[in-house]
């Protein structure tokens, strides 16, 4: 199964981000697997036993998951952007196919509700049933995520567009 990793082994940006830069890609990239994982398993009414020293990481990945997967159907909508032509050096059609092949892969994975469902039990769980914490807890989880995503070079700023 394609990754994102396989499409920037296409490309020469990889070669220009630097080692450290692909090191915290790779780890955001294996953070958004063990959300995609989880979904999955819940998706085929698999149990996933999780105590309350994993919350933390469950929530960080069900979020990199979420991110990850709008990264992948943005780069593969975006494919003749000038912007995203020139970071990859490339256009090349096995490349835009393997992208292609990699965003209908977690397209075709991704259930929306099943997410939204996991992450709201596992920040109500995390905040204990309190609705203002839970809020304040997506706050600083989606702050985190978004550091993250900024030190990897997936993101320019964090600011939002209105």
């Amino acid at each position: 199964m394609p990754t994102l990793k396989d499409y920037m082994n296409l490309s020469r940006a990889r070669n220009r981000l630097g080692k450290d830069i692909c090191e915290k890609q790779d780890i955001i990239a294996k953070k958004a697997k063990e959300g995609r994982k989880m979904i999955n398993m819940l998706k085929n009414k698999i149990n996933i036993p999780i105590n309350e020293n994993e919350y933390n990481k469950n929530i960080m990945n069900l979020l990199h998951y979420t991110y990850y997967t709008r990264l992948i159907k943005e780069l593969f909508l975006e494919w003749n952007n000038d912007e995203i032509i020139g970071s990859i050096g490339e256009s090349s059609e096995q490349a835009y196919i393997e992208a292609g092949k990699m965003a209908k892969e977690w397209h075709d994975d991704w259930n929306e509700e099943l997410v939204n469902i996991t992450l709201n039990d596992l920040l109500f769980y995390k905040a204990n049933g309190d609705e203002n914490k839970m809020d304040k807890l997506y706050d600083i989880y989606h702050s985190l995520i978004g550091r993250e995503w900024l030190d990897a070079k997936f993101l320019k700023s964090l600011k939002t567009k209105k």
